[in-house]
């Protein structure tokens, strides 16, 4: 599987990183306040094991289609991300990589059973995140 992402990335004007390069808005530390303010396809970091991604440019180029990224945008899309792909890959990205996400950082995952009741209409997800002292 692995080798097959590796020759569409390269096939496909995906730049595989190979210089290490950083990523010019690298900050070492990530809040999950802040993770989860990043949030949108414009605007799209998402957490694959501790490490915090800005996939805002590569979502587009994705080769199951951006949404499978843009709609983890500001979560921990580790499960996730885990279930098609080897943890290691992410090292061919990065100059993605935004930072480490702070210690004890604990995600609240949103599912359809986190909506309100059916007598509030506009659907909005009750979910936060918190940090552990």
């Amino acid at each position: 599987v692995a080798l097959g992402i590796y020759f569409f990335m390269d096939n496909n004007n995906v730049a595989l990183s190979k210089s290490g390069a950083q990523n010019a808005n690298y900050q070492g530390t990530v809040t999950g306040a802040e993770l989860a303010a990043h949030n949108t396809a414009e605007d799209c970091w998402v957490l694959i094991g501790t490490t915090v991604h800005d996939l805002t440019e590569y979502a587009p180029k994705h080769p199951g289609g951006s949404r499978l990224i843009t709609d983890l945008a500001g979560t921990d899309a580790t499960a996730e991300y885990e279930l098609e792909h080897p943890l290691s890959l992410m090292s061919t990205l990065s100059e993605t990589i935004i930072g480490t996400i702070e210690a004890g950082y604990v995600p609240v995952r949103v599912s359809d059973d986190d909506f309100e009741d059916e007598e509030d209409d506009d659907d909005t997800p009750v979910a936060s995140t918190t940090a552990v002292p």
